[in-house]
């Protein structure tokens, strides 16, 4: 889900990639607000519900977009699973009256309290037989959270409008609302004033007038998670797009907007297509495409992927691709836990930054890129696995959920490699286990790693599971024999985290040359060599920004460059020392003294590898000089050697 608003204040400080950047609406929340739901999901007891299997629902809803008010009715067909005897639970608000639950054709008993309806039918077990019931409320719905049943106008006119992610649909009606079953079909039948037309998901059947009502009929063949379902009713002007796939089908792109933004909105939305085209081309055909994709425009500030139908309130660029990519990324495939929420809002972030490296310029992409890291390392810890499922703001944290989650997909792409990367997320998008499914982080890890034929563990316990991010200290010189030396030191971020594993890029320029060096940087104050044929003038550090970490200022440093200077590394010494020249030619000897001015070592060198490595663990805890002749200059260092 994009959870964007537009903030006054950002819209000031902040210009994102040459527009105005949207942002995250927890964004207006405090620093310390603590946004709970009681009936998380994650948190609480699935017992009432985790034993049947919901096939099919068919919502009946009568709606007034005048009034904050519902009324309807919810037949739900459910298979009762192996073993289990418990009563059938609901998700269900307590602001919502049941009239009544008629199962087999009879009203029949239920308990409604602590925001959960329980129907006990144990009596009549069968197990995997196929059962239904259906449950008559009306109430005027809570709106908590981002707003799970909302009533307003726009340009005078009344709308009414739902949002049920992560834990609103309870709000409005019945449900199944845990992560743990999708519904495999639904129909949703609106009765509302006839001047007004109802959005939703899946195909419009019918709109049937009756008096001074009308009745829209929409249905959905596919898998849909519960908080993906949605409706809206107000005075829609509505068109649609038409998209012709490479199968042969057309795909209607249908638009339900506000009539006083029909001009201007018309024109936006024809922008999706090629958006829709690009994703098809880098992953898997548009899932749903024997029905349709939409909008539908909504009073937030925002989006919501309703599947089939985002609901947006407004038609940027960003917007638009960003609830798109999530009809494959989040809906298609929709993560297991709200723990593992970065596995949808991700996607939809990345691929996003996808639209302007292939469809718009590479500086665009550049500046997204910067700008995303930027906000990312405002703060130097946090996980993109929540924490705290019952706080809203956590779930939907901005930085976190959304942008460093984005930008670890990024470097994954770095650390695999476009072929490898791309290959995994179709295998991904077509693995029978999770397609129409629900996924979690180990499941896109084991489609990366067998694409790959690499052991990711380090990685996501670093990036995923773990907090923070490396800061690199890059140092480098080239000998006159043009043999380039790279000295990498990293720090961390946060105190959480030791080091990161991760492969390294550094784009070495000359006069007229220029070459790409890749290094795996496995350890703290790691020294690397390449032999070019040309002088380097300049190398700069992670070109591609491959590598989440601090901008290099300079982007490049000769740490030798105009100096004659020796360097010990480490310094102070354990067990071996590196020594590192400006030039390295013709080394003649090495000697080492204590403070006293006694020799300890002396050693003629011929043919040693550079870096010159010392074993020092004969030598007890101290000062030292080392002294050496290269290129017929004699250089002193002292070091530091620690037991």
């Amino acid at each position: 889900m994009l959870k964007y608003i537009l903030f006054i204040f950002f819209l000031i400080s902040i210009t994102f990639y040459g527009i105005t950047r949207p942002q995250n609406t927890t964004a207006y929340l405090p620093e310390n607000a603590h946004i709970t739901s009681k009936t998380s999901p994650d948190s609480a007891n699935l017992s009432g519900y985790r034993g049947y299997d919901l096939v099919y629902q068919r919502l009946r809803f009568e709606i007034n977009p005048q009034v904050q008010y519902i009324k309807g009715s919810v037949t739900s067909r459910f298979t009762r699973l192996e073993n289990f005897k418990s009563p059938i639970t609901f998700d269900m608000h307590d602001s919502l009256n049941v009239d009544s639950v008629i199962y087999h054709g009879q009203r029949h008993d239920f308990t409604h309290k602590n925001n959960t309806l329980t129907i006990p039918i144990s009596e009549n077990f069968v197990p995997y037989k196929t059962d239904s019931l259906t449950i008559y409320y009306q109430g005027k719905p809570v709106s908590k959270n981002f707003g799970s049943f909302m009533q307003g106008t726009h340009d005078g006119i009344p709308i009414i409008w739902t949002l049920s992610e992560p834990y609103g649909a309870k709000d409005w009606f019945p449900c199944k609302q845990a992560l743990i079953d999708k519904i495999d079909s639904v129909d949703i039948y609106i009765t509302h004033p006839a001047e007004y037309e109802a959005a939703s998901n899946g195909v419009r059947v019918s709109r049937k007038k009756h008096d001074s009502l009308a009745t829209t009929h929409w249905r959905h063949r596919h898998p849909i998670a519960t908080y993906l379902i949605a409706i809206t009713v107000t005075n829609y002007k509505i068109y649609s797009h038409s998209l012709a796939m490479d199968s042969g089908d057309s795909l209607e792109i249908v638009n339900y907007v506000y009539p006083e933004n029909y001009n201007q909105v018309k024109e936006q939305t024809r922008k999706i297509i090629p958006v829709i085209q690009l994703f098809n081309e880098l992953f898997i055909p548009y899932p749903f495409k024997n029905e349709k994709y939409g909008h539908a425009q909504f009073g937030w500030g925002g989006g919501m992927e309703h599947q089939t139908m985002s609901f947006m309130g407004n038609f940027t660029h960003e917007l638009m691709a960003h609830e798109l990519a999530h009809q494959w990324f989040g809906n298609y495939i929709t993560c297991g836990s709200w723990k593992d929420i970065w596995l949808n809002e991700g996607f939809a972030v990345y691929l996003t930054g996808l639209t302007y490296k292939r469809m718009f310029s590479k500086e665009r992409w550049h500046h997204w890129l910067e700008e995303l890291s930027k906000h990312i390392r405002s703060k130097p810890g946090g996980s993109v696995i929540v924490d705290d499922t019952t706080s809203v703001m956590r779930i939907f944290n901005g930085r976190l959920t959304y942008n460093k989650s984005g930008y670890i997909l990024h470097m994954i792409r770095g650390e695999i490699g476009d072929e490898n990367f791309f290959q995994a997320l179709q295998n991904y998008l077509t693995d029978s286990s999770l397609i129409n499914n629900f996924a979690r982080t180990k499941d896109l890890r084991k489609h990366f790693e067998a694409t790959s034929d690499r052991d990711l563990k380090e990685f996501f316990d670093d990036w995923v599971y773990g907090e923070g991010y490396p800061v690199y200290d890059i140092k480098w010189s080239q000998s006159e024999n043009n043999i380039l030396h790279i000295e990498v030191a990293q720090d961390q971020s946060h105190e959480s985290s030791d080091f990161f594993e991760m492969h390294l890029q550094f784009h070495a320029k000359g006069k007229d040359r220029d070459t790409l060096i890749s290094v795996h940087n496995t350890e703290n104050d790691q020294h690397f060599y390449r032999e070019l044929d040309f002088k380097v003038d300049t190398l700069i550090f992670n070109p591609d920004l491959h590598v989440l970490t601090e901008p290099m200022q300079p982007a490049s440093v000769n740490w030798n460059k105009g100096n004659k200077k020796i360097e010990i590394h480490p310094n102070p010494v354990e067990d071996h020392m590196r020594i590192m020249l400006p030039h390295i030619s013709n080394l003649n000897f090495i000697k080492i003294y204590n403070s006293e001015g006694q020799e300890i070592i002396d050693k003629d060198i011929k043919n040693t590898k550079y870096p010159f490595v010392i074993n020092t663990n004969n030598l007890k805890g101290g000062l030292y000089v080392l002294k050496l002749k290269a290129n017929r200059e004699v250089f002193q260092k002292k070091f530091i050697k620690i037991d």
